[in-house]
């Protein structure tokens, strides 16, 4: 036999239904955080690659004017060969150490600043001779902390950081912080503003 409902159960029904339809609202509305939080990262990603292609072409202009500074400085040297004044080729050194001074810290500042950036080893080729580290360790990246290239530990990402870029041979891991306010719904009360903080 057919049973007919109770109102009890209609109620009940109804509740689950409007409970249901409340559940998709929710979970559509994730979704739509999910594509957001999706769409920022890949601006983010974009903008750190046009970062790692503007600092690329500098390092390539740097080389470049390192090589001429090494052409001035054969040019003036073959000069000075042709004349007997020792005077003359005293200032002419001292001029060159300050060029090359100035072109070796403008070539260690840029290289600093590749300390946080992946690059392709290709382009370390261009300077194979001033970038040169040797042969590092899986686990070790040629850093420049020290004005002069060497083999450095790689950066472990500590808890609340997530990985952005992996360590390798010519650049540290990058980490960036993760925002757990946007992570996890409701981590504040209805009053109270959520605040990251690093970690």
């Amino acid at each position: 036999t057919n049973e007919v409902p109770n109102e009890d159960a209609l109620v009940l029904q109804l509740q689950l239904s409007k409970s249901q339809e409340k559940l998709v609202e929710a979970l559509r509305g994730q979704q739509e955080e999910v594509r957001e939080l999706q769409r920022l990262l890949g601006e983010q990603q974009g903008t750190l690659v046009n970062q790692q292609r503007e600092i690329l072409e500098q390092q390539r202009r740097m080389y470049e004017q390192m090589e001429q500074v090494k052409a001035q400085h054969k040019a003036l040297m073959d000069s000075i060969k042709q004349t007997s004044f020792q005077n003359l080729q005293g200032e002419l050194d001292s001029h060159m150490e300050t060029l090359s001074g100035q072109a070796r810290a403008q070539l260690a500042q840029q290289a600093l600043s590749l300390h946080k950036v992946d690059m392709e080893a290709s382009v370390m080729e261009v300077g194979r001779s001033l970038l040169a580290c040797g042969s590092c360790g899986s686990e070790e990246y040629c850093g420049f902390s020290s004005g002069r290239p060497r083999c450095e530990k790689c950066t472990i990402c500590p808890a609340g950081f997530f990985l952005v870029a992996q360590c390798s041979v010519h650049a540290d891991r990058i980490c960036q912080d993760r925002d757990e306010c946007l992570e996890i719904n409701n981590l504040c009360g209805d009053q109270q503003k959520c605040l990251n903080t690093p970690g």
